[in-house]
């Protein structure tokens, strides 16, 4: 990031502005980014200022003079009383830097790497019976018959969820990508209806335990995070209760997406008989596959004062988008940028963010796409995509296939 010896006012700057709502942005992003990237690194849109090259999105991930969009934005827009109880209590990736260190220090406990990866049999066990049952078929939905239901299985056996309860949330759970919705309006009541089922589910659920003597609670993260509140751990009231919300959110929406973004990248480029072959290869061919597909679309940011970038001043509470389409089409990152290579360098992905804000989950998402991409490559070939693979909208935070249905043999 560079300075300058006369930097320009963010009223002054001229900067050039990108219509998200264009036709030709929403049918294809990339040309267009690509276009303003090779221009300038910061360019203005109706979300805000758009942060263009990588290594300036990646820098500002960690800059303490910035922080992430918080409650009072959204309640500016409209979003109902219970939207902003979970936003400032529960959704880690829009919580203020203060409570969010403090909530982040407890819920890590149930994400160390040895924890994640002692699931690792758990998991195989949850992808072949999904598979199993519908292998057979020689066509499935992907996201109704694997992704939406594989990644909130594994969350929950982690944490110390019955798979019974599933059907419970799940409906709210998939409710909650609307929360990012602008404008929020129209969705409101579903928003406020999903975050009351989720809500009376997770109080239901810290109750029962509750009422469990602490030398007979089983060995569980939920049963963990409940004692640790006993005991005087600086978790709060609601904190607990969105806390988890937040959990089954993450692993109902991102994922089940991301999954789906992973395994249509194989199949779009010819990638998957070669990762079957060899895999070794899963790791990279995933990273490309997020580098290619990103589920999240940009990642927000809020000036926390008058800070200089690249030679504006950018204005205190000024919305940045560190923009993920654009940072992953850098070509001064990632050479010939339109080129799906698995065997690009590893650890350059933004999606789950770095520094202070980065995602809880990082490592058990990780797993749960490498097990998924070992799984279906493993077990079925000539995968070939049927039907139209509807895309959420471009210019949304994040973007993932509605539905996704292949055709294949079995090995």
């Amino acid at each position: 990031m560079t300075t300058t010896a006369n930097p320009v006012p963010l009223a002054e700057a001229d900067l050039p502005f990108i219509d998200v709502n264009d036709q030709q942005f929403l049918a294809d992003p990339f040309p267009v980014l690509s276009d303003f990237r090779e221009r300038t690194s910061l360019a203005l849109s109706s979300r805000g200022v758009e942060v263009l090259p990588y290594e300036l999105c990646a820098e500002l991930l960690n800059d303490r003079r910035l922080d992430v969009v918080t409650w009072e934005a959204f309640a500016v827009k409209g979003a109902p009383e219970i939207m902003v109880d979970y936003l400032e209590k529960g959704l880690l990736s829009n919580i203020g830097r203060e409570r969010h260190d403090r909530i982040r220090r407890v819920f890590v406990q149930g994400f160390r790497p040895g924890t994640i990866q002692a699931q690792r049999p758990t998991m195989e066990v949850i992808a072949d019976r999904l598979i199993d049952d519908f292998a057979a078929a020689g066509r499935c939905d992907v996201i109704e018959q694997f992704s939406g239901q594989f990644s909130i299985e594994v969350t929950c056996a982690l944490i110390g969820i019955p798979a019974e309860d599933i059907p419970t949330f799940a409906h709210a759970t998939k409710e909650l990508a609307l929360i990012f919705s602008n404008p929020l309006d129209p969705v409101r009541d579903r928003l406020d209806a999903a975050l009351h089922e989720l809500q009376d589910y997770s109080r239901e659920l810290v109750a029962r335990r509750r009422a469990i003597p602490p030398e007979e609670r089983s060995e569980n993260f939920v049963n963990l995070l409940i004692g640790l509140q006993e005991a005087g751990e600086k978790i709060e009231g609601d904190e607990l209760i969105w806390g988890i919300g937040n959990l089954l959110f993450g692993a109902m929406d991102t994922t089940r997406f991301q999954v789906v973004g992973v395994l249509k990248s194989l199949i779009d480029h010819g990638a998957w008989e070669q990762v079957a072959a060899d895999p070794e290869l899963i790791p990279g061919a995933v990273e490309e596959a997020i580098r290619w597909a990103p589920v999240v679309g940009f990642v927000p940011r809020r000036a926390l004062k008058d800070a200089e970038i690249e030679g504006v001043v950018i204005p205190k509470d000024t919305v940045l988008m560190l923009n993920v389409l654009a940072a992953n089409r850098d070509p001064s990152r990632f050479p010939d940028p339109y080129r799906f290579d698995i065997s690009r360098e590893t650890g350059q992905r933004l999606l789950f963010g770095r520094g202070l804000h980065k995602c809880l989950g990082d490592r058990l998402a990780w797993l749960i796409l490498e097990m998924a991409v070992e799984k279906f490559t493993s077990r079925l070939t000539d995968a070939r995509i049927v039907g139209e693979t509807i895309l959420t909208p471009r210019n949304e935070q994040l973007i993932g296939n509605e539905s996704f249905v292949i055709e294949y043999q079995q090995r």
